[in-house]
This record gives structure tokens, sequence and C-alpha cells, in this order.
């Protein structure tokens, strides 16, 4: 079989996306169904390293689509890509459609935010017509693929009784993870100070889907009885956020928060592996996820859990975690200290 992956995207990657591809691309490279594989990418992701370090296979650049382009039309760039390679198939690992008649396409559900809230509260109005506009586009692309992977049951149920998509043009696959190396752990360089067990660590984009706000309202109420530890927040903040950050960071300095809310930006693999492996609890407060690679990662360390309960996020901690309800914020302080406890 001839595969070609194309990667369809409105711009740079997320480090969740990045991590699928460098895990999937090269145990498809050596699979023996597949004859040969190429890779298609956005060009402003040609010269950032990881292609190359990563991707063992041929690959090719197109202009990456703007906010409105694409939806109707194909790529000119991608066309003339497909049409030298001439693939078997064609996989898309987003909710994107491209119009190129008589290939069969394949295309992967791992962004469930437009479909179910594409209006949450602090949303700048630029992301919440972007989610509309994805929306709209998701649905086209699911409906005319010839087949659908969904990351989760909770993305397979959403197709099939949402949508109205048939139960056989559905798999689920969920994200997989390796087994964490125990040499790759790095404490983060400006928070040497901290110790096993000190602080709770959350992490991932900045922005309103994340729901930070529950874990700061519920630091403070456990501050105010006592309880001190920090919170470390690893992530960079979304362009469009920014007003959100602001919003939380206002927060952080009426309530006296500011020396244990703890700013990390980004970390490498080895930093947050760190993080995970010595927080006193991984917290999970994403208003919406399909497949959280944070969620694996968390596990895969063995960190104890704090998650909402909405889905799919018991789907994939299942008992092994303590829940509370979303946007209750008393609701989460009870469940930070259970789990502070245990801990101890």
């Amino acid at each position: 079989m001839r595969l070609a992956i194309i990667n369809v995207t409105g711009g740079s990657f997320s480090g969740g996306y990045r991590k699928y591809l460098i895990n999937i691309v090269p145990r498809l490279a050596v699979h023996p169904g597949i004859k040969h594989l190429i890779c298609i990418f956005p060009k402003n992701e040609k010269n950032k390293g990881w292609i190359k370090r990563y991707i063992p296979v041929e690959t090719f650049y197109f202009d990456p689509y703007k906010l409105l382009g694409g939806l109707f039309f194909t790529n000119q760039s991608i066309k003339k890509i497909i049409k030298r390679f001439s693939p078997d198939v064609i996989f898309i690992p987003t909710e994107k459609y491209i119009g190129l008649n008589g290939i069969p396409v394949v295309n992967m559900v791992r962004n469930m935010e437009p479909f179910i809230f594409p209006a949450l509260k602090g949303d700048s109005i630029r992301d919440i017509i972007r989610n509309y506009i994805l929306r709209f586009y998701g649905r086209i692309a699911i409906k005319r693929a010839n087949h659908i992977i969904a990351v989760s049951r909770y993305v397979s149920d959403y197709l099939i009784n949402d949508i109205g998509i048939q139960n056989n043009k559905v798999s689920i696959i969920h994200h997989g993870i390796d087994i964490i190396d125990e040499t790759k752990h790095k404490i983060p360089e400006k928070f040497s100070f901290l110790s096993k067990n000190e602080f709770l660590f959350t992490c991932g984009s900045i922005r309103p889907a994340r729901g930070l706000e529950d874990l700061l309202e519920a630091a403070k109420i456990l501050y105010d009885k006592g309880l001190k530890f920090n919170v470390l927040i690893a992530g960079e903040t979304t362009p469009g956020a920014e007003l959100y950050k602001y919003r939380l960071q206002e927060f952080i300095e009426k309530n006296n928060l500011i020396n244990n809310i703890l700013w990390a930006g980004n970390l490498t693999e080895e930093e947050l592996n760190w993080c995970y492996k010595n927080c006193k609890a991984f917290v999970m407060t994403s208003r919406v996820e399909a497949c959280p690679n944070v969620a694996l990662e968390a596990m895969a360390n063995g960190a104890i859990i704090i998650s909402a309960n909405n889905p799919p996020l018991p789907e994939f901690f299942l008992n092994y975690a303590f829940y509370y309800e979303p946007y209750d914020a008393n609701s989460l302080a009870k469940a930070i200290n259970n789990s502070i406890n245990l801990s101890e």
C-alpha cells in the first residue's frame, strides 16, 4: 500500500500533535503492509528541526491554509504532490477535508472543543468564530471520509449518535504512550527549590478550555484553611487567550497567591517527567478533551490523579483518580485534600 499522511492545519502544530506523529510515523514506516509512505507538512514546520530528526520518511511541504482557506477547494500544492505520488490511501490526522476525488481518505477526530464547546466563557471573539468554522469544516470532513479514527469511546459515541456516522465507518484507537525511561527526569532549573510531594502539577496550553480557574479557586479555599502547597502550571498561553491568562493572574494577585502559583511555561520532556513523578498530584481541569496526551503521561509516570469528571477523562483514569465536579471549586478542594492525605 502507498500511504500519504497529510497534516492539514492552519499553521503550527501543538505539542500533542507533534508527539503523535513522532510516535506513529516510524512505526508505519516499517509496517510490512505499507510499501511507500510520505508525509506532507505546512511549510512553516520545515525548519523547526523535529521533522528531520524524528520523521524517517520522505517529506513534502505546502503553503498553510488560512482561516477560511481550504474549506471548499483543494490546496493546489497538496494536489500536485498527491498526483505525483499516487497514494492508495490518504490519512489526515485532523478533522479537515481536502477534495481529492477517487482516493480513499481516513480522518482522525482528535479535537472535540469545536464540536462540544465552540464558545466557552473566556474565549475571544476570534476563537469563537474560529471554533464555529472548524466545527462546520469538521463535519464536512467527517461525513465525506471513507473511514474515521476516534481517539476515545467518547469521540466514537459523538460521531455515531450526534453526527449519524455508521458504526462500521468508525474505529476507536486511543493514543499510546511508551514506557517512561527512568533516566529521562530533570528538575526544571528555575524551580530547583521544589522537592518531592511539595506541589500540585498541571500542564497544557493556557486557554479557557483548560478550566484553570477551578484549580486557583480551590487552592485559595485550602490556603484559607491553613493547608499550604505550591501549584506548578506548565504550558504557554495560546494566541487569543491573553485576556484569560490576565484574569487568572489578576485572581492570583488579588488573593495573595503570587508566591504559591508558579508559571513554568514550556518544559522539556525530561522536565515534564520529573514534575509528573515528583508532584503531590497531577490535576486535570479540562472542560473538553478527546484523548489527552498529558493524562497518559501522568499515569505512565505514576502520578496521583485529580480530575474533572466530564468525559472522556473517566474513560482513561477509570477508578484510579480523585474526581470532582467541573466549575465547583469546593468539590476540587475536597479532592485535593483527599489526594494529599493519600500521598502523605
